[in-house]
């Protein structure tokens, strides 16, 4: 079988035994295993000009650790399926996994320029799942998209997203989605930040819930990719903005007035055309102008032009929005950029201070980080301080603020609103 024969079965959705037929060696498969792998952050290469001579090197890499009955091939943009045959156990697959990680976590050199390159697999599984590439190629690319993937050389299995009833499953929640974000099926819990220097909550971060009839609560891992795909997520963001203005006034009838509201922003929706016309005019309408409203948008984003989203964050200053740089840590935002963009805060991955009073090479890079946003005079917010031992090394760099379980778990604006009057 040739790589042209893997390129029809793709274009026409021909079954697996179809594809194999012409050759015995394949007649006695029974199952096989596809992953789906994505290089992350390639998009902002293409300014380089070297797609022609980087593709190459990835398939080199990939294929020396492949056997003679695997199949390698590119299906997009930096995105690339590997078929494996015959009864891969799972003790193989995660050993080809992080043998392939381990390959990009040296640099590639091309025109004497070093590029970090980082990768997330989605990985499915026939019959169980399907038997034809197509839908096995669909089931691993919705596994892949259907998490925050922004940890390097990540891996999930669609399995472990949905349970075997998985496609009907996913069929009903993109049905059931667009009625529950209008009659208020999906609400918003808020978890409190914790500011050290003044002994208080100045701050909140809104993240979104979906209580399901049938399924029950729905990860926001589901519904929020679920939203971007299906277009939901621009009315989803409305409702978002609404609850907002609501909760604002509810606060300040409580007395409650020098007090922070942080909400995510899909990339998705950032990039959308109407995306600025739409949050100028809720800005507007709904009287968010003079509140402290906190766009928290993943450092990711920036890769793709950085200097166009410079402009988009000017823009939305001037509606005094301030802009948060969310997973900071993770990502590839250079520290020069960050002197460039009109941001206001930065949030430390929780990845960084998880036991970082245990290690010590996160402990060193949140320090530089905190130092860096001193001296560009940005606030710093750390995510997922869940203990007292990641407390007391937090705490100390005074004018911090701090999220996670050790201070508050996400709760209902009631609940917010008796944790913040004395």
């Amino acid at each position: 079988m040739t790589i042209d024969d893997i390129d029809t079965a793709l274009s026409h959705h021909y079954h697996l035994e179809h594809l194999f037929q012409s050759d015995k060696s394949f007649d006695k498969m029974i199952d096989a295993t596809l992953l789906f792998i994505e290089f992350d952050e390639l998009s902002y290469l293409h300014s380089y000009n070297i797609d022609d001579m980087l593709a190459p090197k990835i398939t080199k890499s990939i294929k020396y650790y492949l056997s003679l009955d695997s199949y390698f091939q590119r299906v997009g943009d930096y995105q690339y399926i590997i078929l494996l045959q015959n009864g891969v156990s799972s003790k193989e697959l995660n050993q080809l996994i992080k043998q392939i990680s381990n390959i990009f976590l040296e640099p590639i050199s091309i025109n004497d320029n070093l590029f970090y390159l980082t990768l997330s697999f989605g990985v499915s599984f026939s019959p169980k799942e399907g038997t034809t590439l197509y839908t096995l190629v669909k089931k691993a690319k919705y596994a892949l998209k259907s998490r925050e993937k922004f940890s390097q050389h990540s891996v999930i299995t669609s399995e472990e997203i949905f349970t075997s009833t998985s496609y009907l499953k996913m069929t009903e929640l993109m049905k059931d989605l667009p009625l529950a974000i209008e009659n208020g099926e999906i609400t918003w819990e808020y978890q409190p930040q914790y500011d050290y220097e003044k002994n208080a909550y100045t701050g909140a971060e809104m993240l979104a819930r979906w209580k399901h009839p049938k399924y029950g609560d729905v990860s926001p891992e589901i519904f929020i990719p679920l939203a971007e795909e299906t277009g939901m997520i621009a009315p989803l963001t409305v409702k978002l903005f609404i609850e907002t203005s609501h909760s604002f006034k509810i606060l300040e009838k409580n007395h409650i007035n020098d007090f922070s509201l942080s909400i995510n922003i899909s990339p998705v929706f950032l990039m959308s055309k109407t995306f600025y016309t739409t949050i100028d005019f809720f800005i507007s309408e709904y009287d968010l102008y003079h509140k402290k409203l906190h766009f928290e948008i993943t450092e990711q984003i920036l890769i793709k032009d950085i200097y166009l989203y410079s402009e988009l964050f000017d823009k939305l200053k001037k509606l005094n929005i301030h802009i948060a740089l969310d997973d900071f840590g993770t990502g590839y935002t250079s520290f020069n950029y960050l002197s460039e963009l009109p941001i206001s805060s930065i949030k430390i991955d929780k990845s960084l201070i998880k036991d970082i009073d245990k290690n010590l090479k996160n402990r060193t890079i949140v320090n530089a980080i905190y130092h860096m946003s001193q001296a560009l005079n940005l606030d710093v917010i750390v995510e997922g301080v869940e203990n007292s031992a990641e407390n007391s090394i937090i705490k100390n760099y005074v004018s911090i603020k701090s999220q996670g379980y050790y201070h508050a778990k996400p709760m209902s604006l009631k609940e917010l609103i008796l944790k913040l009057i004395p």
